[in-house]
């Protein structure tokens, strides 16, 4: 007749939401030091794909040939959203993707940038081939924070210490609101 008692009486804990922390950005020294562990073109461009422009790992896979424009100097990327974003490509970045376009990536290829060189050499490379060369680097180096993310994180980094306004930091990382580029700054 809806007289029902508990036999014991519940406790609701409240949950208080807490504030997310501020990104703790890899050190120079660790940057230099797995960036001197590598040995191939291809790799040395996504990972500064990510550390100098700024690409998720994702984004890195997913570039096509004609998304990489050398003589504007820049890059399209289909972020996340489906939200399309051009940022600029260093020329020191320039140089190292001219040399695995020339010297290591097989003639007959997918359409993707970055293409597997070993096994099905030609295919696309996928993400978790690319955490896959990150988890083995850093294992090997002893820098468990070297994540793919990481240099990602170091950009927006570079860029808020520089005094970028947060609206360019949002824009270049693709964000679609600001506050989740402001872990960058406080």
């Amino acid at each position: 007749l809806g007289l029902y008692s508990p036999s014991k009486k519940v406790d609701l804990e409240l949950q208080v939401k807490r504030p997310s922390k501020v990104m703790d950005p890899m050190k120079p020294k660790d940057i230099d030091l797995f960036l001197s562990d590598i040995n191939r073109y291809r790799d040395l461009g996504l990972t500064l794909m990510m550390l100098l422009c700024g690409l998720r790992r994702e984004e890195v896979t997913v570039l096509k040939l004609e998304d990489v424009d050398f003589h504007q100097s820049a890059v399209r990327v289909m972020g996340k959203g489906r939200r399309e974003r051009v940022v600029p490509m260093p020329q020191c970045l320039m140089q190292v993707l001219e040399k695995y376009l020339d010297m290591e990536r097989p003639i007959k290829s997918s359409e993707r940038f970055f293409v597997l060189l070993q096994g099905r050499t030609g295919a696309p490379m996928t993400t978790a081939g690319v955490r896959s060369l990150f988890r083995k680097r850093s294992k090997r180096l002893g820098l468990p924070q070297a994540r793919p993310h990481q240099f990602r994180h170091a950009f927006a980094s570079d860029l808020a210490r520089a005094g970028v306004p947060l609206l360019t930091i949002q824009r270049l990382l693709g964000h679609a609101d600001p506050q989740t580029s402001l872990i960058y700054i406080e």
